[in-house]
Parts: C-alpha cells; sequence; structure tokens
C-alpha cells in the first residue's frame, strides 16, 4: 500500500505507484485502465509502473509541449492534448517550471508516445510509491 516506502530511488529506478485517486476515475471511465482488475490503488486499480527521469534537485519544463530534463530535450516526449478518440487529455502545459523538491519524482515510459506518466499525471510524490522493480537476468 501506498504510503510505507522508504528505499532511495534513483534516476532510471523502475517503480510502481498510485496517481491521485482522480486519474483512476477518468482513466477507468474512458477504458484506459481495466475496471474488472483489482489492484493495490485505491482499494481497487492496479498501480502504474514507471521510469524515474528526474529525481529531487532535476528541473523539469515543457516547452513547444515536449519535456525538457535540466535544460536537455527529454527523447520522444510530445506532450498531446487529445488521446486518440479526441478525448481531452489532462497534461502539463507548455510554460510549466519546476525544481523537484525532496520526495518528488518525475515518470515517463521511453518509446511509448501517448503513456500515461509525469507528462498526464504530473509530479509523482515518494509517499504514492508501491515498490521499486529490480532487473533480474537469467544466464544460460
Amino acid at each position: 500500500m501506498p504510503g510505507n516506502f522508504s528505499k532511495e530511488i534513483n534516476r532510471n529506478d523502475i517503480i510502481t505507484f498510485c496517481p491521485e485517486e482522480k486519474f483512476f476515475e477518468l482513466f477507468s471511465y474512458r477504458g484506459y485502465i481495466s475496471k474488472n482488475i483489482t489492484g493495490k490503488c485505491y482499494n481497487k486499480y492496479p498501480p502504474f509502473i514507471k521510469r524515474v527521469v528526474a529525481i529531487t534537485g532535476d528541473k523539469i519544463e515543457i516547452k513547444n509541449d515536449d519535456v525538457y530534463l535540466n535544460e536537455n530535450l527529454v527523447k520522444n516526449s510530445n506532450i498531446y492534448n487529445v488521446d486518440k478518440n479526441g478525448y481531452k487529455l489532462p497534461r502539463l502545459n507548455n510554460g510549466f517550471k519546476k525544481i523537484l523538491e525532496m520526495n518528488e519524482l518525475f515518470v515517463f515510459a521511453d518509446g511509448v508516445n501517448r503513456s500515461l506518466d509525469s507528462r498526464y499525471i504530473g509530479i509523482i510524490n515518494k509517499k504514492n510509491i508501491i515498490s521499486k522493480a529490480y532487473l533480474i537476468l537469467e544466464v544460460k
């Protein structure tokens, strides 16, 4: 359950977390997430899993519908105004600037143009993290 996570989070870590509940209601209604899956978020929704691209002290800026991290363009970070069905998307707007404070993270899905990541759900607070994923390699 969110709220108990105490491990250090670094850039490029993969985390599972619960965005604000308002996003689940909207995303479920629109069919972005399944209504039939029971998860750890708000006793009914599955958590999101994303890569952390920015941590405390990093500067996030939105310019020309793209994400900039510490003045550098994040590859494939275009932000859309509407989904493929024409529904208006919640999103960070051009002109958004923020230096991340303690316990704030910016998450991103590499190579997925329309992923529900921080471009659309905003800054993630560490208190909303459920777990940190670890890569396990199988050697044959």
